[in-house]
């Protein structure tokens, strides 16, 4: 079951295996070195997968733990190289459906630790919003009219990052409510 995890990882790109494969090629070609097996043993040995309810709200939204750690975001900033296609240093975003979790569960750990601990915060999804090819409001709001709880979800939502203020409502808004966040990726 291992190896096919493994394999699995390397290819798809919610895996942690993927992204950290990705990051060591990076590195190579911009320092020569190889980490990967550093980095794959690591991932193996140090990687910890955190899931609890006390990171978690209702139908994904923040909890008191991940929004006070997400109000953190408007002291954050990205230091060093940056891939020349971002074009600008940006501000890094911790959301409640992805950072804002993971960075509640750092601070966790960070708090309860009685030795000095050298950490690692992936953010690759809270740099860039993506936006593809097809029209997401379009593919949204046809299924938000098959699902009443979808929809409800939608309009009921509401933006919590002082930082990047937008919101998907299906009922009364548009895709201009929440595009400015997004950036053009096609592959």
């Amino acid at each position: 079951m291992t190896k096919m995890m493994d394999w699995i990882g390397g290819y798809y790109s919610i895996c942690p295996r993927f992204g950290i494969i990705r990051a060591a090629e990076y590195f190579e070609n911009i320092t020569g070195i190889d980490l990967k097996p550093a980095a794959l043993e690591f991932l193996k040995k140090e990687w910890e997968f955190v899931h609890t309810s006390e990171y978690v709200g209702k139908y994904g939204a923040h909890s008191v733990k991940s929004r006070v750690a997400a109000a953190l975001d408007t002291t954050m900033k990205v230091e060093g190289k940056i891939p020349p296609w971002l074009k600008k240093v940006p501000i890094p975003w911790f959301c409640g459906h992805f950072m804002g979790k993971s960075f509640a569960a750092l601070l966790d750990k960070l708090e309860d630790s009685t030795h000095p601990m050298n950490v690692l915060l992936w953010t690759t999804k809270s740099l860039v919003q993506p936006l593809g090819k097809q029209d997401e409001w379009l593919l949204f709001r046809d299924a938000a009219t098959k699902s009443k709880l979808l929809k409800k979800w939608s309009d009921d939502g509401k933006y919590v990052s002082e930082l990047r203020i937008g919101k998907i409502d299906v009922s009364g808004g548009s895709p201009d409510d929440y595009r400015h966040l997004m950036k053009p990726v096609y592959t």
